[in-house]
């Protein structure tokens, strides 16, 4: 249930409460979320707005799979 609650409510609306929060100390994205953030060229701009860190859960490892598998996902399906 909480699953599809959270992807109910938009992504920046998530990390603008939880930066806001009180709590952050960085702003942690599903590996999901940081690639299509990155692509758009918007993770700089989050950093800066909150004056946090932005991070890939799972770290570079995890991002590098979360692609890998978009990839053989693309190769699949052409």
């Amino acid at each position: 249930m909480v699953n599809v609650l959270m992807w109910q409510v938009p992504l920046l609306e998530r990390i603008a409460r939880w930066a806001e929060s009180g709590k952050a100390k960085s702003i942690p994205l599903h590996p999901r979320d940081y690639f299509v953030l990155s692509k758009a060229g918007h993770l700089e701009t989050i950093s800066e707005k909150y004056d946090l860190e932005v991070k890939c859960l799972g770290g570079e490892e995890a991002l590098k799979e979360f692609v890998k598998e978009k990839m053989d996902e693309s190769k699949m399906s052409n």
